[in-house]
């Protein structure tokens, strides 16, 4: 059985424990969505919802013009390897806070160290984290990544996340929130890469390329960002569309000092036009 409760309190939340089955509580922005595992352990993650009132139409063109646009300056992306969607998951887990290579080590390291998930899941904590220490963070991940393979192992019986493909998507998203240290980003990456199902993750990249190209409300924050790209995007475009904003993101519309003059996106971002005519050295190229 579902429950679900709008605009209520953190105090009510006491006696969302009585129910069993799934509950859905929160505010007008963020939805607090909990459920009881076999084992009668409370989960509760937090996702956050998207007004849709914000996205028409012309809102959806524009998304499919930075598409085209996207596509003629980078072109299409190759998939890159597929990894397992509990690979997926522990490497997305490693890649929090550090740069992808340092992310490789640190996975590659860990694959080496031990035989498989479940020789990690019992490891004693220390290999664990000296073995992921290239990625950074080591002390908080190695037992992160532990107790989501103990999550997951208690739940299902086994280290395999392939059901996740049959779960409607919704479902599957919410199944992966569950787990601390795993939010809409690394969930959406999981869907995404290693399911090949429809969803849009959010980086630090895509979520400043899209505020400034005015394809979401300038003070959205990240996690609320997934679901509303999700509907301004068109379903086929969202690998594409992620990959080539992180590419323009890292290459042109940088944090400090984005290039603006040499984005092939100029005459569609807002940031670009407006801060344009009030200063107009804005974005100047470095030497």
């Amino acid at each position: 059985m579902n429950y679900e409760f709008w605009n209520c309190g953190h105090a009510f939340r006491s006696m969302l424990l009585s129910l069993s089955g799934n509950v859905f509580f929160g505010t007008r922005d963020t939805v607090w969505s909990g459920s009881y595992t076999p084992q009668g352990l409370w989960h509760c993650c937090r996702a956050s919802v998207y007004n849709s009132e914000v996205v028409n139409a012309e809102l959806k063109h524009k998304a499919e013009r930075v598409q085209h646009t996207l596509l003629k300056t980078y072109g299409q992306p190759v998939w890159r390897k597929t990894l397992s969607p509990l690979d997926e998951l522990v490497s997305t887990i490693l890649s929090q806070n550090t740069n992808d290579r340092n992310r490789d080590r640190a996975f590659n390291a860990l694959r080496s160290a031990f035989a498989d998930w479940s020789g990690v899941r019992d490891a004693p904590t220390e290999a664990v984290i000296t073995a992921i220490r290239p990625a950074g963070l080591a002390n908080q991940k190695g037992p992160r990544i532990q107790q989501v393979l103990r999550e997951i192992t208690a739940e299902r019986g086994d280290l395999s996340l392939r059901f996740l493909a049959e779960l409607p998507l919704e479902e599957a998203r919410q199944w992966l929130l569950r787990f601390k240290g795993v939010g809409p980003k690394t969930a959406a990456i999981v869907l995404l890469f290693a399911l090949q199902r429809p969803a849009f993750p959010v980086d630090t990249h895509v979520h400043r390329v899209t505020g400034r190209l005015g394809l979401r409300p300038s003070k959205m924050s990240a996690d609320s960002s997934h679901m509303h790209l999700e509907a301004v995007f068109r379903k086929r475009d969202y690998y594409a569309a992620h990959m080539n904003l992180i590419q323009l993101g890292r290459e042109i519309c940088r944090a400090r000092r984005p290039r603006c003059p040499e984005c092939a996106l100029s005459n569609l971002c807002d940031y670009w036009n407006v801060a344009s005519a009030s200063t107009p050295d804005l974005g100047r190229s470095e030497a």
